[in-house]
């Protein structure tokens, strides 16, 4: 596996579960990433993988939220 692969999955593991505490949690992904909610799901089912520009936007509201922003 590589470092990206390993960031993906790791990234994608903490927005599954920040999604779970939140009720309405894709959509308000979907919202601030400006994509489809369809688009978070598929993400978080592991039916897609997000592009790295996208990967880079999640890691930075995960990091937002985590802060309590």
């Amino acid at each position: 596996m590589t470092a990206i692969e390993a960031q993906t999955k790791k990234i994608l593991k903490e927005l599954k579960s920040w999604c779970k505490k939140n009720r309405g949690g894709p959509g308000q992904v979907a919202r601030e990433l400006e994509v489809e909610r369809q688009t978070v799901a598929n993400w978080i089912s592991g039916h897609r993988t997000p592009q790295l520009a996208h990967l880079s936007q999640l890691e930075r509201f995960l990091e937002k939220k985590a802060r309590g922003e």
